[in-house]
């Protein structure tokens, strides 16, 4: 890969191309060529590993990187870009060159996790997960992911630690952004109230306990957690969580919220329910197009009862069948679909009244 080539050689390859298309001399031996150091490329893509590196479409709402200078980022995408079905995924690629290899993947995990894309899947985390595996200490072997896929998948699933951080930001911002009519008083009347909001994250539900304590002041006792807000600003959110400040972007695309801080990377939750404890109001999920395509099949129908992640529906895109599986547990209420159809990304296939924990 030429970035590799120019990183531990010195060499502009593409300079050189163009000088021999002009018919010029290369002033250049092989024996001149000297190899410098370690470079490792990785290449970030739209896709979603979990589901079988199915290409995912979309518009990519953010895109930046504050890493260090000395990482080379090509990329031909920026902010606002429309990821599309027909033509290839890759969305940049991150080079790192350093002394030895040790260096070089320590580099290109910075690098990865200091990339802010999102509003697209990506296999972002999923890089950073091989290069966190002791495959990749021991050098990986081309039939490495393939053989130990579901291993890998399993291992980059967060900590604990940093799924609690996670669902804090995303609980307080989501409360910030739109708060229940009652709440917008400065002396709300339901101000100690104990509240639930459940997100869906990474194929899983979590429901969050969780009290507002003071005006910018929150307790998530089952989290083991105490935060208040430092500030807000727009797409940013910083936040003192167990007496560390963090800083966070989060987003909304349709029906996901996009979080990113450095030492989470990217990640997607999608709200399932939020309100206070002890009400008993409806609750409803949706299985929605990961990006445009076409139904193949319907799984299900209407008052079907569902188990978590069963399968819904097949969808073809860009030559792929992928299959989508039910957010939780509950009864279909509505199949928005038929088969044969031409869908939209972030369209709703089919509608579910969730079931309770209990009774899941």
């Amino acid at each position: 890969e030429h970035p590799v080539t120019e990183a531990v050689t010195g060499l502009d390859l593409v300079a050189l191309q163009i000088a021999i298309a002009r018919g010029e001399t290369l002033s250049l031996s092989q024996e001149d060529i000297h190899c410098t150091g370690h470079a490792i490329e990785a290449r970030v893509y739209a896709e979603d590993p979990a589901l079988g590196f199915v290409p995912a479409s979309g518009t990519i709402s953010s895109f930046s990187f504050e890493g260090h200078a000395d990482v080379r980022v090509d990329s031909g995408v920026s902010e606002g870009s429309s990821v599309g079905h027909h033509y290839d995924g890759m969305l940049c690629k991150l080079i790192v060159h350093a002394a030895d290899r040790e260096s070089a993947t320590s580099g290109l995990r910075d690098a990865l996790q200091q990339l802010r894309l999102s509003g697209i899947e990506t296999n972002q985390q999923f890089l950073c997960t091989v290069l966190d595996s002791p495959n990749w200490s021991r050098c990986l072997q081309t039939c490495t992911i393939e053989n130990e896929l579901e291993s890998l998948l399993e291992s980059g699933v967060s900590s604990p630690e940093n799924i609690a951080v996670a669902l804090v930001a995303a609980t307080i911002w989501q409360f910030l952004r739109y708060p229940p009519a009652a709440d917008r008083s400065p002396w709300p009347g339901g101000y100690h109230s104990s509240r639930l909001t459940a997100w869906q994250m990474g194929g899983k539900l979590y429901d969050v306990d969780w009290r507002w304590r003071a005006a910018k002041a929150f307790e998530f006792e089952d989290l083991a957690v105490s935060a208040s807000v430092v500030s807000e600003d727009g797409q940013r959110l910083v936040i003192e969580i167990n007496g560390r400040q963090r800083a966070f972007y989060l987003q909304y695309d349709t029906a996901q919220l996009w979080l990113w801080e450095s030492h989470l990377g990217n990640l997607k939750l999608q709200l399932s329910r939020d309100k206070s404890v002890g009400t008993d109001t409806p609750d409803s999920r949706d299985c929605t197009s990961h990006g445009p395509g076409q139904v193949l099949r319907v799984l299900v129908k209407q008052g079907q009862k569902v188990l978590h992640n069963e399968p819904l529906v097949v969808v073809e895109s860009m030559k792929m069948e992928s299959t989508l599986r039910s957010p939780g547990a509950g009864t279909v209420n509505r199949i928005a679909v038929t088969e044969g159809e031409v869908i939209a990304s972030g369209q709703i296939l089919v509608s579910l009244d969730a079931e309770s924990e209990e009774r899941a």
